[in-house]
């Protein structure tokens, strides 16, 4: 997993500047009610997991392949440049990714046929496209059970719902927690 607790460097274009600093790292506590288990077997207590969260630059900028692609206005990073999106960039406000972000305990995932696990997705409120963010997450690290690495690895629109694949299914975000820190 490439998490890592990103500090964005504004990107600047001529004499605009557009400050990144509302998708720099950040961390979320969040605390799981006790859950049932299987009948005769006893409940599982409530826990509460520490997020470190984290936006890769897939969040405002387009890859080469991408019709938008501009390569007068890159946003460099040290293993991909892409170019700057402004309409990306814009959409982080529109639909308040890091707000989004730390509602997940309360949204359902789907599994996607990527290596980026998961995606949710929010119906735009002009019903005319979705809001799409991939993610991964995983288990902080051995010593600290109940901390969780989540890496935004992009969010945009798509007018379609995107395809989850044969054999994908759905969970609750916590159930994803549960499942990764195996608690």
């Amino acid at each position: 997993m490439k998490y890592a607790p990103y500090v964005w460097a504004p990107h600047i274009r001529g004499t605009e500047k557009f400050d990144l600093s509302h998708l720099d790292a950040f961390a979320f506590s969040h605390t799981a009610a006790a859950r049932d288990t299987s009948p005769g077997r006893p409940q599982k207590p409530s826990f509460t997991v520490n997020v470190n969260v984290g936006f890769s630059h897939h969040c405002f900028t387009n890859g080469k392949k991408n019709p938008a692609f501009n390569p007068n206005d890159l946003y460099h990073y040290p293993t991909d440049s892409r170019s700057f999106c402004p309409i990306r960039y814009q959409q982080t406000f529109d639909y308040d990714l890091r707000g989004f972000v730390q509602g997940l305990p309360s949204k359902r995932c789907f599994r996607t046929d990527h290596h980026n696990g998961f995606s949710v997705v929010a119906v735009l409120a002009n019903k005319q496209g979705y809001y799409v963010t991939y993610f991964l997450v995983e288990a902080a690290s051995t010593t600290q059970p109940l901390e969780a690495n989540l890496l935004i690895e992009s969010a945009y629109v798509k007018q379609s719902l995107p395809i989850v694949g044969r054999g994908a299914y759905q969970e609750p975000f916590t159930a994803a927690l549960v499942r990764i820190l195996g608690i």
